[in-house]
């Protein structure tokens, strides 16, 4: 049978495509590149914005091939995805070992639900080329006002250092080169297990090989709370990017406070700052809801400040948007050209200071792995995972180049051993 599985939503996600992926495989079933070829379709859902869930609901409607519907949005509100196809088999994000059955019966037109906690799934280490995507705890430890994550995916669960370990061997044994571990909040892990992140990173460094680690978005409290042992760990160990993930959210005490956040603005800029000082060229991101119901004018000041301060190399910028079941959606919600002018300001802003900033790496000497095949070259990483643009690569090995020019979002290099390329794109600028 062919099945054609479309992801939404963060690396988690994609990573819990990837388990329904080698399952069906172990099957017997055949993965496809597109809905055309496929007998069965899965969707992936993902439940944290109404944008995506109507664009999701959309297609959930316009389907008419067998039809299974897996994910947050299924685990976090059922009735709603049932409602725009009663037909279609539906998969919760803790029922996931029973994607193979969904997906037979709706290949013979039969229909199951599958939404029982079952606890987290078992790991299961895949290769994507180059990529591998290793989750290393599902859930989350906060309880934010306007957050469904945590109806879908439940209280932290981490894996165990063990069976983390196990995954990344055996993904490096089958060539991946860059290990991307996932979860709601990586800065949670293993607060049920009495392991924290630094721990299981340094044991992870330890594996032979040479590859590279990207560690997915934490917290602000948990750097702060983590700040010095992430730090050592970070300096001690080059097979992690200097690449971090601090979703601040909003940057007035008020909003925070509210969202019941778990930090004050104050403790987050001595996070970011503490990973500033430690490295001057790190890669950082940041997540920014604007347009929250308490959100004010002057607090989304406040907020623009402190990306001006930040200098974040990227700003996920979300209009804010009410969830069902969650504490916000009951407040009054601040008219939608205010919030959209908001997110257009802070969205420039983002855009304004990312191309200043890069700017300071050309002429810069890197070594960086070459991670895709691109229409307009290779798209390849340097160690602080700065997107770098190549003319020539070969995906999965390490090149020494020199950063040639800034583009609007990335850099430009060519190898230092191509001397004369390098002159020549100089010249051209």
């Amino acid at each position: 049978m062919k099945v054609y599985i479309k992801t939404y939503g963060c690396t988690f996600n994609q990573a819990d495509s990837d388990r329904m992926a080698l399952m069906l495989k172990e099957h017997e079933h055949e993965i496809v590149g597109g809905e055309g070829e496929a007998d069965v379709i899965i969707l992936n859902t993902c439940s944290v914005k109404d944008a995506t869930q109507q664009k999701i609901l959309h297609k959930v409607s316009r389907t008419s091939k067998p039809l299974v519907v897996a994910g947050c949005l299924v685990q976090a509100t059922p009735a709603i995805v049932a409602g725009y196809n009663p037909s279609a088999s539906l998969v919760g994000t803790f029922a996931q070992e029973s994607i193979v059955e969904a997906v037979e019966n709706a290949f013979q037109g039969k229909r199951i639900v599958s939404t029982k906690n079952n606890g987290i799934p078992r790991l299961t280490p895949y290769a994507d080329g180059v990529f591998a995507r290793i989750q290393i705890n599902s859930g989350c430890a906060s309880a934010c006002t306007f957050c469904s994550t945590k109806l879908a995916r439940g209280g932290v669960n981490s894996y165990r250092p063990r069976e983390i370990i196990e995954a990344v061997e055996k993904v490096v044994a089958q060539g991946a080169k860059e290990i991307q571990l996932t979860s709601q909040d990586t800065g949670a892990y293993g607060l049920d297990c009495g392991v924290a992140l630094p721990e299981l990173l340094e044991r992870i460094c330890e594996i032979g090989g040479e590859f590279r680690i990207r560690v997915g978005m934490c917290n602000p409290q948990h750097v702060f709370r983590m700040e010095k042992d992430l730090i050592r760990v970070f300096t001690e160990n080059e097979k992690l990017y200097k690449f971090f993930h601090v979703a601040i959210q909003s940057a007035s005490d008020a909003v925070l406070e509210h969202m019941k956040r778990g930090y004050t603005t104050q403790q987050a800029a001595q996070a970011i700052q503490s990973i500033k000082n430690a490295f001057p060229d790190a890669m950082l991101e940041t997540d920014v809801i604007v347009g929250y119901p308490t959100e004010t004018r002057e607090d989304f000041q406040k907020t623009l400040e402190f990306l001006r301060w930040g200098e974040f190399d990227m700003v996920n910028v979300s209009k804010y948007s009410a969830r069902p079941k969650t504490v916000a959606a009951k407040l009054k919600q601040i008219d939608n050209v205010e919030v959209k002018t908001r997110s257009e300001k802070a969205s420039a802003l983002a855009r304004r200071i990312l191309a200043g900033k890069i700017r300071r790496f050309v002429g810069e000497r890197e070594r960086v792995l070459v991670t895709e095949k691109r229409e307009n070259g290779f798209l390849a990483r340097t160690n602080e995972y700065r997107p770098v643009i190549l003319q020539q690569g070969v995906v999965g090995k390490f090149e020494e180049v020199e950063i040639t020019r800034s583009l609007s979002s990335c850099l430009a290099g060519a190898p230092t051993s191509r001397q004369e390329s390098i002159l020549i794109t100089k010249s051209a600028n």
